[in-house]
């Protein structure tokens, strides 16, 4: 992993889990349903609306949603 990945959780959110299946790539998966709730990611967390919504599609196979994301050089925060 080049970058640092965080996740951070939203009171009343689901979940997340981070796993590396490679150098380049991280799966954070989570259990559904997740009604009301979307995936979001920022360089900074203490800036106030640097959030924005993650553009790679999810998956849901067996109740469990999952997206996969390129690591890079610079933090993400999820």
């Amino acid at each position: 992993m080049t970058g640092l990945l965080v996740s951070a959780q939203s009171v009343g959110g689901p979940r997340l889990s981070l796993q590396q299946p490679s150098r380049d790539e991280v799966t954070l998966t989570w259990l559904g349903p997740a009604t009301g709730f979307g995936l979001e990611q920022t360089g900074d967390p203490t800036l106030a609306g640097s959030w924005e919504p993650v553009p790679t599609p999810v998956t849901e196979v067996g109740g469990v949603i999952s997206v996969r994301v390129s690591t890079g050089p610079a933090p993400r925060f999820f």
